[in-house]
């Protein structure tokens, strides 16, 4: 590889990384949309990938030929890898999960918000369950979500699911013991997104059934991860009852 060819790959890659780190912290801030943004995470995504190949080829080129090492070039390479491979992962479960975001253990009577909506007023996906159509699609794919059943009387299990809530460092909106619901939104670390979360918990069979919504504000996939937030909270909340 040529002495022209590797400056530039490095350039690529090291421009690639710079375009996908600003990407999420600029929508988070406010700056940009979220559909510019992810195509900047895209674009960037592509250069890194083309600039690590061909930073790769160049550092394996110079070393075969006894050069000395190039440490920028293979520091950029380590900085690169875990980011490629974490971008890769969702590009995967993006086509592997189905292309929905509003996410119900119960799809027959799904709890609904209350407190949330005026916080998603103007956002792209309205507060209202999004039909039988998807709650077909998440039965298929995640057979495992379900209801879940406590032994203990429904305002301790509401407490709980408070705690539990808050040490997932969501933003408590309700907690309404009356109407044993629980309201809240969970906001990504890196692009800000937010999904509203609702708990119902119901008196049953001597104990407590627990359900729970969680939504995405924007976006048509969640990319599992209402699904995965929700089965997360249940086991949490098992836990925290159990203790």
């Amino acid at each position: 590889m040529s002495n022209v060819s590797s400056p530039l790959m490095l350039r690529l890659l090291l421009g690639g990384l710079a375009l996908i780190a600003v990407a999420g912290p600029v929508h988070r801030v406010g700056l940009a949309g979220y559909r510019p943004m992810l195509g900047l995470l895209g674009v960037g995504a592509i250069l890194a990938g083309i600039g690590a190949v061909g930073t790769a080829l160049s550092v394996a080129a110079v070393l075969r030929a006894g050069g000395s090492m190039p440490v920028m070039a293979i520091v950029a390479l380590l900085a690169a890898a875990p980011v490629l491979i974490a971008i890769g992962m969702l590009a995967i479960t993006a086509v592997r999960v189905p292309a929905i975001h509003d996410i119900s253990t119960d799809i027959d009577d799904p709890p609904a918000f209350d407190v949330v909506v005026p916080l998603r007023a103007g956002a792209p996906n309205p507060p209202g369950y999004d039909g039988a159509a998807v709650g077909v699609r998440q039965r298929e794919a995640y057979l495992d979500l379900g209801p879940a059943q406590f032994s203990v009387e429904p305002a301790l299990v509401l407490a709980a699911a408070a705690r539990v809530a808050e040490a997932a460092g969501w933003t408590v909106h309700a907690v309404a013991p009356a109407q044993g619901r629980l309201e809240a939104t969970a906001t990504t670390r890196w692009f800000g997104f937010a999904d509203d979360i609702v708990v119902r918990v119901r008196g049953d069979a001597g104990g407590s059934r627990v359900d729970v919504r969680s939504k995405s504000r924007v976006g048509r996939s969640d990319l599992g991860t209402n699904a995965k937030r929700i089965a997360r909270f249940l086991r949490d909340l098992q836990a925290e009852i159990g203790r």
